[in-house]
């Protein structure tokens, strides 16, 4: 008897010095295998290029990771409604690794082709701006919690772009003599967008009658606000001489002319990535010679 009492006592000896460490590293275990999902928030969204045909939109995802244990993001899918009208969705699996009690960023480009998206919503051409909602689904596979779902949405505003109307506004005689005349050429720009521009580098030909007046190039013209107008004046010299004198009693006539005005300028968005080289415009029609 006395012999197997002293076999149980080695026998639990042994269980106590081998499991009580054991224990501390389960509790260990146990701890980290309590996981919690990942906190998922839209940081920011850029616009990130604007032009007539096109917007680029950035969205950057921030993603905590509240863990003593990495995790994965396994990918993602996403989903774009314009107008309360789906445009857009798809799926991401690019991996991303999240260290543990960490953050890391994952920036989405989106790109608005304004001809798919007025093709698709007809009265989206006459307005400035239309809203939006994008919807994001984080995909994480967490040890205990397996495949995990967390989903994460942003609303905002998308400008849609309009060309500046250009116009002529009218046209004065400064100076009349003998041999020429000045004149001065006053346009008229309309911005009818719900953001300024800044106006550069205008190429302009102006020709009455068939008979080029003027041509030139003008820059740094200037900015104009949201919604509003903006005049540009240039002066314009004659040579009856090298006009021939048909001008001169064109001018003196008192009639209306009849007049083309082409030309091309860029356009630079205030406070947006808009920078458009080129933009053409061509008017015509009669115009009274102010005297």
């Amino acid at each position: 008897m006395l012999i197997r009492k002293k076999i149980v006592y080695i026998f639990f000896t042994f269980l106590l010095i081998n499991l009580i460490p054991g224990c501390a590293s389960l509790n260990q275990l146990l701890e980290k295998m309590d996981v919690k999902k990942p906190v998922v928030r839209v940081n920011s969204v850029n616009l990130t290029a604007l032009t007539f045909e096109d917007a680029a939109l950035q969205f950057r995802l921030e993603i905590q990771n509240p863990n003593n244990i990495g995790v994965t993001l396994d990918g993602f899918d996403y989903r774009l409604d314009i107008d309360q009208h789906q445009f857009l969705n798809g799926d991401q699996t690019d991996k991303t690794e999240i260290a543990a009690g960490k953050s890391s960023f994952v920036d989405v480009p989106v790109t608005v082709n304004f001809a798919q998206l007025f093709g698709m919503v007809k009265d989206l051409v006459s307005r400035k701006e239309v809203a939006y909602k994008t919807e994001f689904g984080l995909k994480f596979n967490l040890p205990v919690l397996g495949m995990t779902r967390i989903p994460v949405s942003h609303t905002g505003t998308l400008p849609l772009p309009k060309i500046p109307e250009i116009s002529l506004s009218s046209l004065k005689v400064s100076k009349m003599r003998l041999t020429g005349a000045d004149l001065l050429l006053v346009l008229k720009i309309d911005n009818p967008n719900i953001f300024g521009f800044d106006l550069t580098n205008l190429d302009y030909n102006f020709s009455v009658d068939g008979n080029r007046w003027a041509q030139g190039k003008s820059a740094n013209i200037g900015e104009i606000a949201a919604g509003k107008q903006g005049e540009l004046h240039l002066p314009v010299s004659l040579d009856f001489i090298e006009l021939g004198r048909s001008v001169y009693t064109l001018i003196s006539s008192g009639h209306d002319l009849n007049y083309q005005l082409t030309g091309k300028l860029d356009v630079n968005g205030k406070d947006l990535p808009m920078q458009l080289k080129g933009v053409g415009f061509d008017r015509d029609g009669k115009i009274d010679l102010e005297k």
